[in-house]
């Protein structure tokens, strides 16, 4: 049961219940697949939301979330959303593992990793403004990396964009990396788009 009120407000507006005096009808939890969630207000005051109570939601494939510290009992339930597929961090501080082994694709936008945080495997990885990209943090058990894009921030260690044997295509728009890097996954047949002194950062990220 979902009893944080601005979680439920907004699964409500979800399902089209506009009268939040309204209950839930039995079985329409199910038929939420994706959330937004900002934990601050349009005026800027902290909602407290509480992201244990996501565990209702068995069929959420898409998570979007803004200004959260997500650590402990948070982390452990998007952890263990059954179907997660995608999932978008923006604003807010990594402080434990994201663990989700279903992700197809993971976001990273601005904000800051913990000592101790690591970021999922996911098919397709996308870092915007993420202050320092610590490839290091990211899991590379499974070979699942088709895609990265990095736009702005510092890369670190990224030497291991050679050890992802499955990728793709690389963006890096803003930021730079050793040009022998570049120069050795091009012969892989890695696509690069490479523009280390753009500052444009509406570059399109990948999906």
């Amino acid at each position: 049961m979902i009893t944080d009120k601005e979680l439920l407000k907004l699964v409500k507006y979800k399902l089209g219940i506009f009268d939040l005096s309204q209950d839930i009808p039995e079985g329409a939890l199910d038929r939420v697949t994706e959330l937004i969630i900002s934990n601050e207000s349009v005026a800027g005051k902290p909602l407290n939301v509480d992201l244990t109570q996501l565990s209702e939601l068995k069929n959420l494939t898409s998570l979007d979330l803004n200004r959260f510290r997500l650590e402990g009992e948070s982390l452990d339930t998007i952890n263990s959303l059954p179907i997660l597929k995608k999932l978008a961090i923006r604003n807010s501080i990594l402080d434990g593992d994201i663990t989700q082994d279903n992700l197809e694709k993971f976001s990273l936008e601005r904000g800051e990793l913990g000592k101790d945080a690591s970021l999922p495997e996911a098919k397709v990885m996308n870092f915007n403004e993420v202050e320092n990209v610590e490839l290091g943090k990211i899991k590379n058990d499974k070979g699942k990396i088709r895609h990265i894009s990095i736009r702005g921030g510092n890369i670190r260690n990224p030497g291991l964009l050679e050890s992802y044997e499955s990728l793709e295509t690389l963006i890096v728009v803003g930021t730079k990396v050793d040009d022998e890097i570049i120069k050795r996954l091009t012969q892989r047949n890695v696509g690069i788009v490479y523009m280390p002194e753009e500052r444009n950062m509406t570059t399109t990220m990948l999906r």
